[in-house]
């Protein structure tokens, strides 16, 4: 039992934890069609993160302002 608790920690502790950044190649920005807001904020957001405008999905609905 000793011995699969060590390896159990060893592990733990040896472990390089995993960590994946995605390319702007990967990234879609999501904004509502009939809102110029929300279009201004996607392509500020593109443009500070480098992430092409063609990345921009435009849903269709309109705001709710309630």
């Amino acid at each position: 039992m000793k011995r699969y608790l060590l390896v159990f920690a060893l592990f733990f502790f040896v472990a390089v934890p995993a960590r994946a950044e995605l390319t702007a190649d990967q990234v879609a920005i999501i904004a509502m069609k009939e809102s110029p807001e929300s279009q201004e904020l996607a392509k500020h957001y593109a443009k500070a993160r480098g992430i092409s405008e063609s990345r921009i999905l435009l849903l269709e609905g309109k705001p709710d302002n309630e």
